[in-house]
């Protein structure tokens, strides 16, 4: 498989691809549907009229643009017209041999990843800082993860890269895995060596499955990293929704051309994870952003890194202000650590005093994600409000720094694969006195929401210390049945 440089919307993009990327196929469709007022004895129920006022008003015109599988519309379980066509376009944009568009955001497209390349029993080599989305598609294929573990930030306590040397490691030690799954970019915007991973898993003849979903921006600007397609990956899964402007739960699945995994088992998989009932509004907010990352994108991108690179020189000059860096890393997001704060104190004070939100608070820092939607005056309102803050710690400068041992907790044994234990009876028990029993859900803080107990491990002190002081220190954790994650779902012992 040639690796390639960057794709078409780079600064290589041809004149034939801009007056290709011009057309919006899946918008105009649903334009023309949405101004005939013929009889609408179809579904959606509001036939874009009877709507409560309160939403009426405030989202306007869209009603009318909400409908379903109709003539001219195309239906995305079996795509032959404006869909196939919008698709085809982001395929062309993002140089791919296959781009699906996902109505059930990224999860839904990590999930049919898995589904498609293992089967009850498969082993998958694993990045320790996957999603819990990952673990929901281990538990339906049957799949036995094989985690390798990323390098961890001592000094900033949170998961940075996967060596190609792990991988390597990973591959020799799990000869039998299906495929290699790693998140690339994290949320903090690591970024791992994926052109030498992925000569690594194409010696081995299996594919490099990449969750990029913190990624779909990559590549539009020649100082942003290169797009996991073009580093080699056989498939990327991005949230469209996160950096390049389409409504929340939308997603692209992109398959390389040359990919080491069937295409139809692809489709398949993903037609039983996606909802028979797509929103139109989803895919023609994909549509519009596939246009706009072809047309502008490395116009929006410039302006965005040239703004957070003035913002991070700002933030050097304060002493009370650390500003994380790294040769790997996506220059688009900018994560702070400030003197006398946690992370989620802090966040909590911007929101209130300043009105700004950061997209992820943990004890330790905050993590603001740029786009090109972000203005110059809130550029500066940051700098202002972190230099304020730092003016006025809470606590003793860097209390609670090491409070949480990073967001990964040691090995553990797993005498059961998640699917195995999540097959099983269970009981609740108070979290405690779960120490050395076999987990039977997950917990993670979310943000990032990476597990710090998986089903079918036994539970740690370590796990359960980093959960309760993530709580401590104003955090959330999800996965627990009981939403106070007081309580754990456990195995009932055998010998009960």
């Amino acid at each position: 498989m040639e690796l390639g440089g960057q794709f078409a919307i780079s600064n290589a993009i041809t004149g034939h691809h801009i007056e290709c990327q011009q057309a919006a196929p899946l918008i105009e469709a649903l334009a023309d549907r949405a101004g005939r007022r013929s009889g609408r004895f179809h579904v959606p129920g509001h036939k874009g009229q009877a709507i409560d006022p309160l939403l009426a008003d405030a989202w306007g015109d869209c009603w009318a643009w909400d409908l379903t599988e109709l003539e001219g519309l195309d239906n995305w379980a079996a795509p032959q017209g404006a869909i196939a066509a919008a698709e085809a376009l982001a395929a062309d944009c993002f140089g791919a041999g296959l781009t699906r568009f996902l109505v059930n955001g990224a999860t839904s497209g990590l999930v049919a990843a898995i589904g498609a390349v293992c089967q009850d029993g498969d082993s998958l080599i694993v990045a320790r800082n996957a999603h819990q989305s990952v673990l929901a598609g281990l538990i339906l294929a049957g799949a036995r993860p094989c985690w390798v573990w990323p390098i961890v930030d001592r000094e900033w306590q949170m998961p940075t890269v996967v060596t190609p040397e792990a991988i390597a490691q990973a591959l020799a030690t799990y000869p039998q895995a299906k495929a290699v799954l790693l998140v690339s970019p994290t949320y903090h915007g690591w970024v791992s060596d994926l052109p030498a991973i992925a000569q690594l898993t194409r010696s081995h003849g299996i594919p490099l499955m990449i969750d990029a979903a913190h990624g779909a921006h990559f590549g539009l600007h020649p100082e942003l990293p290169i797009a996991p397609l073009a580093a080699g990956a056989d498939l990327v899964v991005a949230s469209a929704h996160k950096t390049l402007g389409s409504l929340t739960q939308s997603a692209l699945l992109h398959l390389h051309p040359q990919a080491l995994i069937d295409r139809d088992r692809l489709n398949q998989v993903l037609r039983w994870v996606t909802s028979s009932s797509p929103s139109y509004l989803l895919m023609a907010s994909l549509d519009a952003a596939r246009r706009r990352a072809a047309l502008r994108g490395q116009i929006d991108w410039g302006e965005t890194l040239a703004r957070v690179d003035r913002v991070r020189s700002q933030l050097a000059g304060d002493r009370a202000i650390r500003v994380l860096s790294g040769l790997n890393l996506d220059r688009s997001r900018l994560t702070v650590h400030l003197a006398g704060w946690n992370g989620y104190q802090a966040d909590e004070a911007l929101d209130q005093d300043w009105g700004i939100t950061a997209e992820l608070s943990s004890p330790q820092h905050l993590t603001f994600v740029w786009t090109p939607a972000n203005t110059d005056q809130e550029a500066d309102r940051l700098v202002a409000a972190l230099a304020a803050l730092a003016r006025s710690p809470q606590m003793a400068p860097d209390r609670g720094l090491d409070a949480v041992a990073g967001l990964l907790a040691p090995p553990s044994p797993a005498p059961l694969t998640p699917r195995q234990a999540s097959q099983l009876p269970t009981e609740p028990i108070d979290l405690n006195r779960a120490i050395g029993r076999i987990a039977a859900e997950w917990i993670c803080p979310y943000p990032p929401g990476i597990p710090t107990i998986v089903p079918g491990e036994i539970i740690t002190s370590e796990a359960i210390g980093q959960i309760q002081q993530t709580l401590a220190l104003g955090g959330d954790c999800t996965g627990c049945a009981d939403p106070t994650v007081q309580r754990c779902l456990v195995l009932i012992s055998a010998d009960r």
